[in-house]
């Protein structure tokens, strides 16, 4: 499986679909995500860990999980079923796989142009209040 970027440039870690980011999140939320990521992971890209018994070790996006398997994605975008009964030890972990240091690494200005171009990410049209 290969996940594949809006713009067609392959992705190694799958991120939520930003398609409709400008439409399905506020400019507040936004920024939240793109400066402070590990305040809230959206649903369905919790990075995890996973411990075989045999001692093998898997790392990536919990997919579905659930009493008896785990479905992880892994960072070259092989997804792995894995059997509850089959690990040693999940850990899921409360930080994000996205990168937390954006507030440094870019410049208000930066910063600004990036939740411009998020905000107008829009497929479906804004409803109007």
């Amino acid at each position: 499986m290969r996940e594949v970027s809006r713009d067609r440039r392959p992705r190694r870690i799958p991120g939520p679909d930003l398609t409709d980011a400008g439409v399905t999140r506020s400019l507040n939320q936004l920024r939240e995500s793109l400066l402070e990521p590990n305040k809230r992971i959206a649903e369905g890209f919790e990075a995890v860990s996973v411990t075989m018994r045999d001692g093998t070790h898997l790392r990536g996006i919990a997919k579905n999980h659930d009493n008896y398997s785990i479905q992880l994605l892994d960072s070259a975008g092989k997804l792995h079923l894995v059997a509850r009964a089959d690990t040693g030890k999940i850990e899921i972990s409360e930080r994000s796989l996205m990168p937390d240091d954006f507030a440094r690494r870019l410049t208000a200005e930066e910063t600004r142009d990036v939740l411009a171009f998020l905000s107008r990410q829009a497929v479906r049209q804004r409803e109007k209040k």
